[in-house]
């Protein structure tokens, strides 16, 4: 499991993440104007890398629900708008989304349910169900080679040499 900040200072840790992940879990923020801010061309462009670096799995999770009091018009607004790019990246199928609120530990996991009176519309699949119905993908040569180079140095009589992440 690798943390990947979305801060364009580190992109290079998402790649080098990405291109040995069989999977990617993108966390977005759902409060009021905070979604809104943070799904500009860095979010297009995290997923889109991961695409391209042979993730076929996404795993969304709509945190900080509680700040907009569960709102299910909210988070279907959400999902709406990040399964249309997440589509436009080349994820053929919809991403599992789930409602989350991570600080308040809700929805996490199948023992800390998202409060019933203001969520009664959360279908009952935790953040940890969503994650264990992810599949294995194939390794080896079906997949083909994917390595991530962070750097490449020039020798003195080699010629350049790769540096691997």
């Amino acid at each position: 499991m690798l943390d990947a900040p979305g801060h364009k200072d580190f992109v290079p840790n998402m790649i080098g993440g990405a291109a040995r992940a069989d999977a990617a879990l993108l966390v977005l923020n759902a409060a009021t104007g905070a979604f809104e801010a943070g799904l500009c061309a860095q979010t297009r462009e995290h997923l889109l890398l991961a695409r391209s670096l042979g993730v076929s799995q996404l795993l969304v999770a709509v945190n900080q629900m509680d700040s907009v009091a569960w709102s299910q018009s909210r988070y279907d607004e959400i999902v709406a708008q990040i399964v249309t790019i997440a589509q436009q990246s080349g994820f053929g199928r919809e991403p599992a989304c789930v409602p989350v609120s991570a600080l308040a530990g809700l929805n996490l996991g199948p023992s800390c349910p998202p409060p019933a009176e203001a969520a009664s519309w959360v279908a009952g699949r935790s953040l940890l169900d969503a994650i264990d119905e992810l599949q294995p993908q194939p390794h080896g040569s079906v997949a083909g080679l994917r390595l991530c180079v962070a750097d490449a140095v020039q020798g003195t009589r080699l010629g350049p040499v790769a540096v691997r992440a």
